[in-house]
């Protein structure tokens, strides 16, 4: 499904730094300290602990990442501990860099959790062809 790894990651977290604003970081400062595969074999959990930043050195943050394949797909789900001084203003995981739909199949969804509820997506972007387009 991902054909090109290298412009995925983990994760991304912004903890901005009072001398740093534009502070992001991921998982390349912080190999994973744990993943426990579940005995049925279709989840796994990650941990990543004590996460280390290249301009604010080892800041004491837990992420956990639960990943299981269900029929209805891939479930993701993250749990974040933050005792650094520091406030985590966004966390994106995973970030898929290159995905194609699978074959046999038309589309590939995505949903994310917002204030709302759920939300379903396209996960790739719609480009109707407009119709003076001849076959190019």
């Amino acid at each position: 499904m991902q054909d090109r790894g290298q412009f995925g990651a983990a994760f991304r977290l912004y903890v901005p730094l009072p001398e740093r604003r534009g502070h992001f970081f991921t998982e390349k400062e912080n190999p994973v300290e744990s993943a426990e595969m579940q005995r049925d074999n279709a989840s796994v959990t990650f941990l990543w602990n004590k996460l280390r930043s290249p301009e604010g050195g080892q800041l004491d943050i837990t992420l956990r990442a639960h990943v299981a394949l269900s029929e209805g797909g891939l479930l993701i789900s993250t749990e974040v501990n933050n005792r650094s001084k520091f406030t985590i203003e966004s966390l994106a995981y995973p970030i898929l860099g290159d995905v194609s739909v699978p074959s046999g199949e038309k589309t590939l969804s995505e949903g994310t959790w917002g204030y709302a509820g759920m939300n379903k997506k396209s996960a790739f972007s719609q480009f109707p062809q407009p119709s003076w387009v001849l076959g190019y």
